[in-house]
């Protein structure tokens, strides 16, 4: 009965933790009240876009992913039938995935092409990108910002903030 109770209490401690915002910290520094939901929402919603990546947030920093003007296709991400798809800077990848219960999601290790890139931003690199894509664990989605929920090479939690990419960010090139 006691491992019962203690299986139970556990449970609930894992699914609170699970469910908390993190807070939005201003380009001031000062936290701020994160607008991603918690509610559960139907994953047609997520695999009905393109996402960009805005930003990293990490223990120690955020870091703004910076594109230039012709750059706005870099670090997206689609999700289709079971597969992620998108650019990172500047190859292409694409990779297995799995949604489950409670907003939890698996992205397998992505392939991709090996192209050399030419003036990419310095943060983040693809290889941190696709590192953390690798240990997403679940996501969080509002009106407009999807959230990935990772993990650095420490174990530390790691959100991956996106946008969806409009046709006007990528000018005359067609989405996929």
């Amino acid at each position: 009965m006691k491992r019962i109770v203690s299986i139970t209490a556990a449970a609930i401690f894992v699914f609170a933790s699970c469910t908390s915002n993190p807070p939005a910290t201003s380009s001031k520094g000062t936290e701020e009240q994160s607008s991603v939901s918690k509610d559960v929402v139907d994953f047609s919603v997520i695999s009905s876009e393109v996402w960009k990546l805005t930003e990293i947030r990490t223990e120690n920093e955020i870091i703004a992913v910076q594109r230039a003007a012709d750059q706005a296709d870099l670090f997206t991400l689609e999700f289709k039938e079971g597969h992620i798809y998108g650019k990172a800077a500047p190859n292409r990848y694409n990779g297995p995935y799995t949604n489950g219960e409670d907003e939890s999601l698996t992205i397998g290790n992505a392939a991709s092409t090996l192209m050399m890139g030419v003036n990419m931003p310095a943060r983040p690199t693809e290889a941190e990108y696709f590192a953390y894509l690798s240990k997403v664990s679940h996501y969080k989605i509002d009106e407009q910002t999807f959230a990935l929920y990772s993990k650095d090479e420490a174990g530390k939690e790691v959100i991956l903030l996106f946008l969806p990419l409009i046709e006007t960010d990528v000018e005359g090139s067609p989405l996929n």
